[in-house]
């Protein structure tokens, strides 16, 4: 009996973790070649005898009674900050929350994502104020504020809301009403949390609008008779190669919660509804990024310890370091490649410091715009006649990003240009042999949207300084794909990056 115990309990907690989880679970699953389980020995137990006798008030069910089907996870929490205050509507005081105006917003919105995408959308959302919040993002993935108010967090409060993001959790913000108090607090609050991380608005290309629905220009409701049809203004923080911290300052609370009000801007019904499951959907689609990324790996755990080969990764206004796990998963790749034990090490350098000189290669990746000073060019122009190498990676196929790139390098080297490097470039030999037929999306594994890997290159005296590739390879390096995004198979990702270091280090 204890046995059968241990096993019912072990059948429930896999259900659980399968269901918060199912879109991961079906992919591995479909990887993984099961044998069925041998038959379980035949059990003589009538109806109301499958356990002894309970402690009352306790009584077993028969098996001819309908058992209550477990609740689903709880997928977001929406936190109650506020108070209870009077607030004055049409001539008369009522009680109103000011950090919220909309109590059926998440049920409306769940409802509404059970019907579009079926049992996978099987969540609920709770409201909580932040003590009594787990902090774990496991248990609940999604934060949820919304509000008309102002309001501050402590300090404790942002340290834990910051470990928990860094951990893979995610914060969504909504401005009720469109009121700019709340969302000067709500961007002043994650600022603080992420001094280092911009805010930034999301451009069409960000899988946000296309995780299931194809957004467009979305119906606005200005004040009580004024419309318009325009593209929604959405700011994010990235955290890695996932935007994490997600604010909308048009309200979409009222739409999830199925009316409106003729005061303030807010996103008409329908398309707020279609904007909160794309929400839902690009949260759990990049939910094991942010846990894989979560897990920094370093070759030198003492930051002053020089390593024998060094890389330079290059600090700029924008995201420079987005996917530190997979820089230094591409290094040991390419250390496993070398017949000695080098150890090697990325440090983070400016553009204009004359450190950048004491390093044999340069990285720069990013997803965002970004500006080089006039001191960072003369810089770089320096170092690259000197003899030294640029890799650049497009990090997540950015537009933002690739047109920085190409800017940047015309200001550096105005009668030069970007080409594509031809398939006899010592690059494609210069460790693995790498031939034009394996460079198609046919070998895209699943969840990436097959690109073909395309390096660019720019030449002088003959010598290749600078190396570009367009389109994501960071997937394949921390064998973990960001989905909706186009991107080069994995271990052809990981073979051509081992192929750009050794090029560099033997050039």
């Amino acid at each position: 009996m204890a046995r059968l115990k241990r096993q019912l309990s072990a059948c429930v907690l896999a259900a659980l973790a399968g269901t918060m989880l199912a879109a991961a679970v079906c992919r591995v699953q479909a990887q993984i070649s099961c044998s069925p389980p041998p038959k379980a020995s035949p059990q003589r137990i009538k109806g109301a005898e499958g356990l002894p006798p309970l402690p009352l008030p306790v009584t077993p069910l028969r098996r001819t009674e309908r058992k209550k089907p477990p609740a689903p996870p709880t997928l977001m929490a929406k936190i109650n900050y506020g108070i209870l205050d009077l607030v004055e509507q049409e001539g008369r005081k009522v009680r109103q929350y000011k950090w919220t105006t909309a109590m059926g917003d998440t049920q409306g919105l769940f409802d509404y994502a059970r019907r579009e995408l079926g049992e996978v959308a099987n969540y609920k959302a709770e409201v909580m104020r932040l003590n009594e919040f787990n902090y774990s993002p496991d248990r609940t993935p999604m934060i949820y504020f919304s509000g008309q108010e102002g309001f501050e967090l402590t300090a404790l409060e942002r340290n834990l809301i910051r470990n928990y993001i860094l951990a893979g959790g995610y914060v969504f913000g909504n401005s009720s009403s469109g009121k700019p108090s709340f969302t000067e607090s709500f961007k002043k609050e994650f600022q603080a949390i992420f001094p280092d991380c911009p805010w930034h608005r999301l451009p069409p290309e960000h899988p946000l609008f296309h995780s299931h629905f194809q957004l467009g220009n979305l119906r606005h409701k200005i004040g009580a008779d004024k419309f318009e049809n325009r593209f929604p203004t959405v700011y994010g923080v990235n955290v890695g190669c996932r935007t994490a911290v997600i604010f909308s300052p048009a309200d979409v609370a009222c739409g999830w919660d199925g009316h409106t009000h003729d005061f303030g801007e807010r996103i008409d019904i329908a398309d707020a509804r279609r904007f909160g499951v794309n929400l839902l959907a690009y949260c759990l689609a990049y939910y094991r990024l942010g846990r894989t990324q979560s897990i920094v790996k370093v070759f030198a755990p003492d930051s002053e310890t020089p390593g024998d080969v060094e890389i330079a990764q290059i600090k700029h206004a924008g995201d420079w370091s987005p996917h530190p796990t997979g820089v230094s998963n591409l290094m040991k790749a390419f250390a496993l490649s070398t017949s000695g034990q080098p150890t090697y090490k990325c440090v983070g350098v400016e553009a204009d410091s004359p450190q950048l000189f004491h390093f044999p290669f340069a990285y720069l990746t990013g997803h965002l715009d970004f500006t080089l000073s006039d001191q960072a060019r003369e810089n770089l122009r320096r170092y690259l006649d000197g003899g030294g190498f640029l890799f650049v990676h497009n990090c997540c196929d950015r537009r933002d990003f690739d047109r920085a790139v190409r800017r940047e390098l015309k200001k550096l080297f105005p009668a030069e240009d970007l080409d594509e490097l031809p398939p006899d470039h010592p690059i494609f030999s210069a460790h693995t042999p790498i031939h034009l037929e394996e460079m198609s999306p046919s070998g895209a594994a699943a969840g990436f949207t097959p690109a073909r890997p395309t390096l660019l290159g720019l030449t002088r005296q003959g010598y290749t300084c600078v190396v570009y590739s367009p389109v994501s390879l960071s997937g394949g390096w921390e064998n973990e794909p960001r989905p909706m995004i186009a991107a080069v198979d994995p271990d052809l990702a990981l073979r051509l990056g081992v192929n750009v270091l050794v090029y560099a280090m033997t050039h």
